[in-house]
C-alpha cells in the first residue's frame, strides 16, 4: 500500500505543478511576455543609440580641438599670418640665425602665396632678436 500511496501522492504533486503552470500568466498569456521583452529590447536600443550619439559627439569635439591645434601649428598658417621662411637658394637649408647669412648669398623667401628670390645685402645682429642695428660686414 505504501507504493500506491506514494504514487498517488506523486501524481497529486505533479498535478498541482501542472495546474500551477497552466494557470500561470506566462502560460495563459505568452504574448504578454513577448511584448514585455520587446519593450525591454526597445529600451536597450534607445539607450545604446543615445550612448553612441553621445560618444560620437565627444569624439567629434575632441577631433575638432585637435584639428584646431594642428592648424595653429601649421607652417602654412604661420605663413598666412605674414611670416616667411628664408632658405639658401643653392642648398635649400632654412635660416635659423643671421649667423648663417653671407653678404651676396642668393636666398629664397617662401610666403603664403609664392616665393621671392633675393640676395643678402646686409646682415644686422641684435642682442635678443628685436633691438639694435649693429652692422656685421
Amino acid at each position: 500500500m505504501t507504493l500506491r500511496r506514494s504514487l498517488k501522492n506523486s501524481i497529486h504533486v505533479k498535478r498541482r505543478q501542472l495546474d500551477s503552470i497552466q494557470n500561470s500568466p506566462s502560460f495563459k498569456y505568452p504574448l504578454n511576455i513577448v511584448m514585455q521583452e520587446s519593450r525591454q529590447i526597445e529600451q536597450f536600443e534607445k539607450r545604446l543609440a543615445s550612448r553612441g550619439k553621445s560618444w560620437m559627439e565627444r569624439l567629434r569635439a575632441h577631433l575638432s580641438k585637435n584639428i584646431a591645434h594642428l592648424n595653429a601649428l601649421s607652417p602654412l598658417t604661420v605663413l598666412a599670418r605674414g611670416y616667411g621662411v628664408l632658405t639658401g637658394k643653392e642648398d635649400g637649408v632654412p635660416f635659423l640665425s643671421v649667423a648663417q647669412a653671407k653678404i651676396g648669398q642668393a636666398i629664397e623667401v617662401l610666403l603664403k602665396d609664392g616665393t621671392i628670390d633675393a640676395r643678402i645685402e646686409e646682415v644686422r645682429r641684435t642682442q635678443n632678436g628685436y633691438e639694435g642695428n649693429q652692422k656685421d660686414v
